[in-house]
């Protein structure tokens, strides 16, 4: 193994001839919005930064607006992530820029009584809305998030707003991390003219100007050391994301952090013996949350063209307080009704589908998000299959099934009110419904696993924060592991419960918050 000097700038795996080991300050695995903000903060510190990321380093000029290329080459498994039972399909990020490369730039920040419950639940005493205060202005900032102008609101989100106003919900709009905004709609595909201000416009370049080093193609495999992490073993990958077996990359550092987001930095510890023993080791891959998503496609009588404009411009959370301890709560947004996103979503695969997606253009996509986490649901939990990969188990429970239930009826009730013809609940053994007795006949023993359509583009939880150990897998007073007093998990695996809201803004804030009080 060759000893190379640290070298500020980008570097891809696939180029690497040979194995090779280097030494910085600092190593994050996964430049998403955790980690490419601590790269950033940390770099500015002066600090030698390598950011490690499994995905490729695709910008602007590669993100042709092609559904068939998009999911392919920036998502988890080709676009392809499911739960372990293939009832939950899972949108994930693997890019350098994570997830904020392929989201719909919807911003909400922490919600106060999200907060409130983990004060009171789950043992995070050290964390403070004042202490996001000054983290999220800086992000705003520099992000440019701010209000969708009316001008931004396309006509898949203003059927959402007209039908929830029309039975008195409060539906607004969202705020969204866009500078000169071009209404493609592709911001799930990478954004083609840089107008999102994700991380691969903004945090990564901002390191890079620094003191930071990213090497992109490069599998994070395990840390390993005894008492403190000596070093990241990682591995090489080849243009297409298959590992080069004899290119061994290792990485040694002072610090180390995890930021692979909800799903891989769990299965890097539990992949990583020296967290066996860490007193939190027990509780790394459980409680994690999806948000999981229910999807009713309401048939308009004029042309919707969901494919056009800003994905996400108008929320409504006017039910986000009627979870109960016999079923969540959830929110309602919008969905882009791309082709072959539409394709995956709608059911059937005969002449009825075929009929449906000729319909494409007047069709209305709605969501609902569950807020799982609370009333003491456990969500998912994650383990491992042989090769190290992470396999996430995410129960159907009654408690959740109940949600699929109220949410899928209250979308009925919103789409119905803005003037739908028809609707689709995506149930595989129901067709267009021409009014809401069918829907309002369904029962909960109808959402049971692959009877019907279940997604989720929000995960989180798997690495707990908290005061208490024997609760939590991190420390929430500087998001160090349990144990390991060089090793902090700065991503979404942080929260105890999901949020709520989008979560993307919060992971900003918090990154933000803990890399400044680091070091």
């Amino acid at each position: 193994m060759k000893t190379i000097s640290f070298q500020k700038g980008s570097f891809e795996g696939q180029n690497l001839g040979e194995s090779i080991e280097l030494s910085c300050d600092v190593c994050i695995v996964g430049s998403g919005p955790g980690g490419a903000t601590a790269a950033k903060i940390f770099s500015e510190k002066g600090l030698s930064v390598i950011l490690v990321e499994a995905g490729p380093y695709h910008q602007a000029e590669r993100f042709r607006m092609h559904e068939h290329e998009g999911y392919s080459a920036l998502y988890q498994d080709g676009g392809q992530r499911t739960s372990a039972d293939g009832a939950i399909q899972i949108y994930q990020g693997a890019c350098v820029g994570g997830g904020s490369t392929v989201n719909w730039t919807t911003c909400f920040r922490l919600p106060e009584a999200t907060l409130n419950d983990w004060h009171e639940n789950h043992g995070c005493k050290s964390l403070h809305q004042s202490d996001l205060e000054e983290p999220y202005t800086k992000v705003e900032e520099r992000l440019g998030i701010q209000t969708t102008p009316e001008s931004g609101v396309n006509a898949n989100n203003a059927i959402l707003r007209e039908g929830a106003h029309t039975l008195g919900w409060e539906a607004a709009r969202t705020k969204r991390n866009v500078r000169g905004c071009a209404q493609t709609s592709f911001c799930g595909l990478g954004c083609p003219v840089d107008a999102k201000q994700s991380m691969l416009v903004t945090h990564i370049p901002d390191a890079l100007e620094h003191n930071t080093m990213l090497l992109s193609r490069v599998y994070a495999k395990a840390f390993s050391g005894s008492s403190r992490v000596e070093k990241l073993e990682c591995i090489a990958l080849d243009a297409s994301g298959k590992p080069k077996n004899d290119i061994d990359v290792h990485i040694k550092a002072k610090n180390f952090i995890a930021s692979a987001g909800a799903i891989n930095t769990p299965a890097l510890l539990l992949r990583s013996s020296i967290l066996k023993n860490c007193r939190g080791a027990r509780h790394i891959g459980r409680r994690t949350f999806l948000h999981p998503v229910v999807l009713s496609a309401a048939l308009m009588r004029t042309r919707v063209e969901g494919f056009r404009g800003a994905p996400q411009s108008i929320a409504s959370h006017a039910h986000i307080t009627h979870g109960s301890e016999e079923s969540p709560a959830f929110f309602l947004e919008a969905a882009p009704v791309h082709p072959a996103l539409a394709a995956s979503a709608l059911p059937g695969i005969d002449l009825n589908h075929r009929r449906a997606m000729e319909r494409l253009p007047y069709i209305a996509g709605h969501i609902a998000l569950m807020a799982d986490g609370f009333y003491g649901d456990e969500g998912g939990h994650i383990t491992l299959d042989s090769s190290g990969r992470p396999k996430l188990h995410y129960p159907m429970s009654s408690w959740l099934r109940h949600g699929f239930l109220k949410g899928h009826k209250a979308l009925a009730q919103l789409q119905f009110a803005a003037g739908a013809r028809a609707l689709l609940s995506t149930h595989t053994n129901m067709g267009w419904q021409r009014d809401a007795l069918r829907i309002n006949a369904l029962e909960v023993e109808d959402y049971r696993p692959n009877s019907f359509f279940c997604a989720s583009a929000h995960q989180m939880g798997g690495c707990a924060f908290g005061s208490d150990p024997a609760r939590s897998v991190v420390n929430d007073e500087d998001a160090r592991v349990y144990g390991i007093d060089n090793l902090q998990v700065i991503d979404g695996s942080l929260f105890p419960t999901s949020l709520g809201v989008n979560p993307q803004l919060s992971i900003y804030a918090l990154a933000t918050h803990y890399a400044s009080r680091t070091l």
